[in-house]
């Protein structure tokens, strides 16, 4: 499957690795252009729990990204997501697939923001709970910190064929759990998120 990976750090970056070295086509996008270059001179170099890995993957920065999309991971931090988000519309129709594959509560302005721009925001928008950690170390290179599982569903609830085709493309990180009540679960992360915060 095509792939095309906005925000290719920790999160971004392993997805986009695991998924390249099973055989699928992505590209990895993102504004700090000496990642973007150690990317593609040397490829993506991960450490930590599963050991070693190399692969080698295509890269760009967003102002060189041109064509056919396929199935979009909006993998940014958060604060940056609606930007990004801007960026590739010209890139899509209502056809089009963009799952939140971020920490926070984005999907209600993402869905806004396609909307305005005369989008289906609602069927394009999926979301996801990525449960498994890195951290970008330096350019071209990701500790793997922790595993844990991807929930992913649609925002309808409903059990669609592209979710399950996008399910099985990201088994090749981690297991990944269908869901049929993502927003709660969502909503569920952030609660406890807060009151990890709060209590620290």
């Amino acid at each position: 499957m095509k792939f095309t990976i906005i925000g290719s750090g920790a999160i971004g970056g392993l997805a986009g690795a695991y998924m390249t070295k099973a055989g699928h086509d992505v590209t990895m996008v993102d504004r700090w252009a000496e990642h973007v270059a150690a990317l593609n001179e040397k490829g993506m170099t991960i450490d930590g729990v599963r050991g070693d890995l190399n692969v080698k993957v295509k890269a760009v920065t967003p102002d060189n990204l041109t064509g056919e999309l396929g199935n979009v991971l909006l993998a940014t931090k958060s604060q940056h997501t609606i930007e990004a988000l801007r960026q590739i519309i010209p890139f899509l129709n209502a056809n089009s697939v963009v799952v939140s594959f971020q920490n926070g509560f984005n999907e209600p302005e993402m869905v806004k923001v396609l909307n305005e721009a005369g989008l289906p925001g609602d069927k394009i928008v999926m979301g996801s709970i990525p449960n498994y950690g890195g951290a970008l170390v330096d350019p071209g290179y990701i500790e793997f910190v922790h595993e844990g599982p991807i929930q992913l569903g649609e925002l309808s609830g409903e059990m669609t064929p592209r979710l399950k085709e996008i399910g099985e493309a990201l088994s090749a990180l981690t297991e990944v759990q269908y869901s049929d009540r993502i927003w709660g679960q969502i909503w569920a992360k952030e609660v406890y998120s807060a009151q990890v915060v709060f209590s620290a």
